[in-house]
């Protein structure tokens, strides 16, 4: 079973390149340092549910596209 902090990090960091965002960007949007975005992009931090949901925010993305993209056979229950 994947961790789930990977998982999330690979989901923020595809969403922000698609969205054509630098880590810097991103960081900058979220008042943290770019190098806390590449840990948290990585996996090798935990992401809080504040910072979750700031990640969200900051992507244009809401929680529940969020939840259906990483649990997709879970989607009916949503």
């Amino acid at each position: 079973m994947r961790n789930i902090n990977a998982v999330l990090g690979e989901f923020f960091r595809s969403k922000r390149i698609s969205e054509s965002l630098t880590g810097i960007e991103v960081a900058k949007k979220m008042s943290v340092s770019q190098q806390q975005i590449s840990r948290y992009e990585r996996g090798v931090c935990c992401l809080s549910i504040e910072t979750i949901l700031r990640y969200c925010e900051v992507l244009d993305i809401s929680p529940k596209e969020l939840m259906v993209t990483l649990f997709p056979s879970e989607k009916d229950y949503l």
